[in-house]
């Protein structure tokens, strides 16, 4: 596991050898070519790094809430009013909350040691770009929330909030171990479960 430093130290010397063998090419367009790709892999760093930042700012959680979204976002009329909305930033959308489970304090000691693996870790090469979110997630410290997202099962990503932009990062290996603990906190409903199948190959669950 690459610190941040070591982070850094990796990230520039791909820089340095990208920028000799630019300048040794003498063309233009490979130049071109080499900039996207080290500001690919700089992008790529950083993002891991705040990940592993906001993974050790979870591991200080004092109140955990547990969210079952509507993988719809409000787009399926529904009978049950929602008790309120989570806002899904990639999409510039608020979701409907279908139900909520504060984390007693057993519940919480054996889900962000489990949660903070899963954010802090490398995420999968590949997915989809589609996002149903099904499970949320918030996270407090103190009486300020530190972290939250949403995940979606059938495309295998989450919501990452990065400060200054918002999009989806494929699920990690950490997330095998998540995902039990979650749908054991927050089961989904056989009606929900129901209702994805309808316009989809699977479940909200992946299965």
């Amino acid at each position: 596991m690459l610190t941040a430093s070591k982070s850094l130290f990796v990230l520039f010397t791909v820089l340095a050898v990208s920028t000799v063998h630019s300048e040794e090419s003498g063309s233009v367009a490979k130049a071109k070519e080499r900039a996207d790709e080290e500001f690919r892999i700089g992008m790529e760093v950083l993002r891991g790094m705040y990940r592993k930042r906001m993974a050790e700012l979870i591991s200080n959680a004092t109140r955990v809430e547990v969210l079952l979204l509507d993988f719809s976002m409000g787009e399926e009329k529904r009978s049950k009013p929602a008790l309120q909305v989570f806002e899904i930033k990639p999409y510039s959308k608020d979701t409907p909350i279908l139900d909520s489970h504060f984390c007693t304090t057993k519940e919480r000691e054996e889900l962000i040691p489990v949660l903070s693996q899963a954010i802090g870790g490398q995420p999968h090469i590949g997915g989809t770009g589609c996002h149903f979110p099904i499970h949320g997630i918030r996270v407090w410290v103190g009486s300020e929330i530190a972290f939250e997202t949403s995940i979606c099962w059938y495309c295998h990503n989450f919501m990452m909030d990065y400060g200054r932009g918002a999009g989806w990062e494929n699920h990690t290996d950490g997330f095998r171990d998540l995902k039990p603990i979650l749908m054991r906190l927050m089961p989904i409903p056989e009606d929900e479960i129901a209702r994805f199948k309808k316009g989809h190959d699977a479940g909200p669950d992946g299965h």
